[in-house]
């Protein structure tokens, strides 16, 4: 059973999404909060976040994934981006570093 609940974002989770994406120093561009799914613990903190964000009229890129560190390797990236596939339309678009492409290689993105 998983420790934490995904929701959509709320505006009051923003300051938390911010500045999760400044610690684990990804692209902190269009940070827009209600395009963001976060995953939360039973107190409601905040332990990762994605979003699905818009590139002109048909470009749609996965966005914005992170966890925090001390809750990393426990399934909340996995979950997130499930979920943020399932409703996102295609082609979907991905920009991660080099050393993270292997692990989007299983939603089936490429190089």
């Amino acid at each position: 059973m998983a420790d934490f609940l995904l929701r959509p974002a709320a505006e009051a989770d923003f300051p938390a999404i911010r500045n999760l994406i400044h610690r684990v120093r990804i692209n902190p561009m269009a940070l827009d909060w209600r395009r963001f799914l976060v995953a939360v613990d039973s107190p409601g903190r905040l332990l990762g976040c994605g979003q699905l964000k818009p590139h002109g009229r048909d470009v749609i890129e996965l966005a914005s994934i992170a966890v925090e560190p001390e809750y990393q390797n426990r399934g909340i990236a996995t979950a997130i981006i499930d979920q943020l596939l399932a409703r996102a339309p295609r082609p979907l678009y991905l920009v991660c570093r080099t050393a993270m492409g292997p692990f989007y290689e299983r939603w089936g993105f490429r190089a």
